[in-house]
């Protein structure tokens, strides 16, 4: 599955998931993707986000009965030439002007070919929130406009946790799902037990509108699901 395949879903159903989608009256569109010009292609990016999606049988989009699916639109694909300051082409450029042309690596994990310094991914993660009314999602780390966190890319870890506190709340994401189904069971009222697995099906059509869309993208692919469903088998714990 690819990160287009994703992209394409939530194009249909919204970027909300099914933990919020009963709390909200219209799901959350993605109107707009901009990516860098050296890679763009209107056509794929059109197709890759939502375009393959139009063409398939009982696909009706705007015209369709189920309130989730009858705003389904294909964001708009624009490029732009706007430099990233960390992108990997800048970051060579300023090792090479650094060492004058003479490095073998950056930070040991690069490589130099045709006289060229390389580097790879990092392995880490950051996410951010922005906050609305002064008001920020996660307190913690807090910035001026809105609240960061750090993980590893591999574990989905916070940056910086240890062996002893694996598994504990101190080393949990707040976008891991017991976190995501913490926030969204405050919406909920107090007398009510369910799991994170019933939860994301509590508003029907949107979790009809889902299986409709996978059922799609399978005919044309394939969309990998969880192959272990007791992994959301959990409560609020």
């Amino acid at each position: 599955m690819s990160c287009s395949d994703k992209l394409c879903m939530w194009s249909a159903i919204g970027l909300q998931g099914g933990l919020a989608a009963p709390h909200l009256l219209e799901p959350v569109r993605l109107k707009t993707c901009i990516v860098g010009h050296q890679t763009f292609d209107s056509a794929a990016m059109t197709r890759g986000l939502g375009g393959r999606l139009l063409g398939l049988p009982g696909w009706r989009g705007g015209h369709d009965s189920n309130r989730i699916l009858r705003g389904a639109s294909v964001p708009v694909a624009l490029s732009t030439k706007e430099e990233f300051a960390s992108s990997r082409e800048a970051i060579e450029a300023q090792a090479m002007a650094w060492s004058g042309g003479g490095v073998d690596s950056i930070g040991g994990e690069g490589r130099k070919a045709g006289g060229k310094v390389g580097c790879s991914s990092s392995g880490s993660s950051i996410n951010w929130s922005a906050s609305v009314g002064g008001l920020s999602w996660d307190s913690s780390n807090g910035v001026e406009g809105g609240a960061w966190e750090a993980t590893v890319g591999g574990t989905g870890a916070k940056l910086g946790a240890t062996k002893k506190t694996q598994g504990s709340d101190a080393a949990m994401s707040r976008l891991s799902k017991l976190s995501m189904y913490r926030a969204a069971s405050k919406l909920r009222k107090a007398a009510e037990q369910s799991t994170y697995s019933k939860a994301k099906c509590e508003c029907e059509e949107y979790c009809s509108a889902k299986a409709r869309v996978v059922e799609a993208m399978r005919a044309l692919g394939g969309w990998v699901g969880n192959r272990d469903s007791l992994l959301e088998e959990f409560g609020t714990l």
